[in-house]
């Protein structure tokens, strides 16, 4: 199957009128938005070798010891249950899917890298890093910053090629680093916990902020199922929704960094 590239344009939801600091809007148009969505390498835990299987029992059981979700619902379940909805998480992932936004002339425009196999998601990684790389783009934001990061990491490691220069620059960086106006790195999600809290979810920095949330249909615990049934524009619209989310919320925080 040929890499998807999907684009599209639509009137722009994204009101940045109101941003009258150079600053600001120079910031805007030089930062691309990116979300990612990742699965399981294998759609049921059976299908595991008998060491990825152990390796992914003893994260379950970590994530439990460390209070992951519901301690209570987590009891009930067992490794190959938390496989269905977690499979993103554990080790053994691979990224299907990277959206990207930016700014041109205060429009706001999307873009999806999309990889149903391995040889996609070689393509993808490296039209991703074309894309980055020969615009014009100073910084990189992202709502779950670290985890991004990471899933692109992971993913050229899996695949045995190099990192995006940029990506490979944020791994050098400390969390203390991100959210600088004259940096490279910005996270949404830590942005907000300046003002909310630790670890604020972006559906709910959506409802705080009074902007669309993109957690209409599915949400990440949902991608793994959708992927192997074939949704993949599922997949797409969801993610390009998270990138747009994610701008907006950015834009109503950039006058307070």
């Amino acid at each position: 199957m040929m890499l998807l590239i999907h684009k599209k344009k639509k009137k722009n939801m994204i009101d940045i009128s109101y941003l009258k600091d150079t600053t600001h809007w120079k910031r805007l148009h030089s930062t691309v938005f990116f979300d990612t969505e990742f699965v399981g390498i294998k759609k049921n835990f059976s299908k595991l070798t008998k060491a990825q299987k152990e390796a992914t029992a003893h994260q379950w059981r970590s994530d439990k010891f460390l209070g992951f979700k519901e301690m209570e619902a987590e009891k009930k379940t067992t490794p190959a249950k938390y496989w269905q909805t977690n499979a993103g998480l554990t080790h053994f992932t691979k990224v299907i899917c990277i959206s990207v936004g930016y700014f041109n002339d205060g429009e706001f425009r999307k873009s999806s890298f999309i990889a149903a196999d391995d040889y996609d998601g070689v393509n993808m990684l490296k039209d991703f890093e074309k894309f980055i790389q020969n615009r014009q783009f100073k910084s990189l934001c992202a709502h779950h910053l670290d985890a991004d990061v990471r899933a692109i990491t992971k993913e050229c490691i899996r695949l045995g090629q190099l990192m995006p220069l940029k990506i490979r620059l944020m791994l050098n960086l400390t969390p203390w680093q991100y959210n600088d106006i004259g940096g490279i790195a910005f996270c949404t999600n830590r942005l907000a916990s300046k003002f909310y809290g630790r670890f604020v979810r972006l559906s709910d920095l959506c409802a705080i902020l009074g902007v669309p949330t993109s957690k209409d249909d599915i949400d990440g615990s949902q991608v793994h199922k959708e992927f192997y049934k074939g949704n993949i524009d599922r997949i797409l619209t969801y993610c390009e929704k998270d990138v747009e989310a994610t701008a907006a919320v950015f834009v109503k925080m950039l006058p307070y960094l």
